[in-house]
């Protein structure tokens, strides 16, 4: 419930509208480690989360992907008017890391994603910088050495930390060419 209050609470107010991606079927599938789950503990829980979202946001519409996406065609053609805005303070389970706060931008050029600690108010810095203008390739077939299909798509900078470029730096550190794709979309950031 706390997640999806970011998405239509404070992110219905960025945005214009709310979503929620919840593979909600995939509980109900039954897995060795889910055994001592049982179908009750499931269907409760699914009942629960159901009946709150209802009493929480009553207008709320429960839709497949298939749907989201018809939707979603209507609206954003190609995509050229796409903006989307995310902001969470205090990340993690169970607010982890109560101190910090991350603040998402994504249209149809990139993803952004900005950090900071706001007690101690230090400066944002750029975690992820993905950039959808770049030539980008399918990855290769999976190996006996890499046995998985990798659809990560990182450039620039990736929160996920894994390359020595992935090293968090402030947006004023990224090149002009950067900044300036940047502020086409969110000026206000500079």
């Amino acid at each position: 419930m706390h997640t999806q209050s970011l998405h239509f609470d404070h992110g219905f107010e960025l945005n214009g509208f709310g979503w929620i991606p919840n593979i909600w079927e995939a509980a109900l599938v039954k897995h060795p480690e889910r055994r001592a789950w049982g179908e009750t503990f499931i269907l409760t829980a699914l009942s629960k989360w159901v009946g709150d979202t209802h009493k929480r946001w009553p207008d709320v519409q429960f839709i497949t992907f298939g749907e989201y996406g018809e939707i979603w065609r209507q609206h954003y053609q190609d995509n050229n008017k796409w903006n989307y805005r995310f902001e969470e303070r205090g990340l993690g389970i169970g607010n982890s890391w109560g101190d910090e706060d991350i603040r998402w931008f994504m249209n149809k050029s990139f993803r952004l994603a900005m950090l900071r600690n706001w007690q101690q108010k230090t400066p944002e810095k750029v975690i992820d910088f993905t950039r959808y203008d770049l030539p980008a390739r399918e990855p290769a077939d999976p190996s006996p050495e890499k046995p998985i299909k990798d659809w990560s798509l990182m450039n620039r900078i990736n929160q996920k930390g894994l390359r020595p470029q992935d090293q968090p730096i402030l947006l004023k550190d990224l090149n002009k060419e950067e900044q300036d794709l940047i502020a086409r979309y969110y000026p206000e950031l500079f």
